[in-house]
């Protein structure tokens, strides 16, 4: 599964964006 994923938020609190490379699945 991939880590990085759009729409996504982290145990931080912040939204993850979609970053080149690290993104399995479109």
């Amino acid at each position: 599964p991939s880590v990085h994923t759009t729409n996504i938020t982290t145990t931080e609190g912040k939204p993850l964006r979609a970053e080149p490379g690290l993104q399995d699945d479109p």
